[in-house]
């Protein structure tokens, strides 16, 4: 049915939008300048064959990559495993199951 047709095409851009934004964001962080210009060819190409979705632009990889590089920080000084926790939090959240400050 349409309905279906059209969730099936909007799913499978929005797929796409993420596997081409995460790999130039990890391309960003590994300072790999050849796989970017790669990516980022298929990102051109991704654009203008979705004009529906929003398109990726530069600004969008760069703070994808400075997310991805803050997430990293915190977890290494907060010590969260790999768990994603607002770090404005983590004293609240010592206290009330019972850690204290260090």
């Amino acid at each position: 049915d349409l309905n279906n047709a059209r969730t099936t095409l909007t799913r499978e851009s929005n797929a796409l939008r993420l596997k081409l934004l995460t790999r130039a964001k990890l391309q960003v962080l590994a300072d790999d300048q050849e796989g970017l210009e790669k990516t980022l060819n298929k990102i051109e190409t991704f654009n203008k064959n979705h004009p529906e979705v929003t398109p990726i632009r530069p600004s969008s990889i760069l703070k994808s990559a400075r997310m991805a590089q803050r997430f990293i920080a915190d977890n290494e000084l907060y010590g969260l495993g790999g768990m994603k926790l607002d770090p404005k939090r983590i004293g609240y959240i010592d206290r009330a199951v019972g850690i204290e400050d260090e």
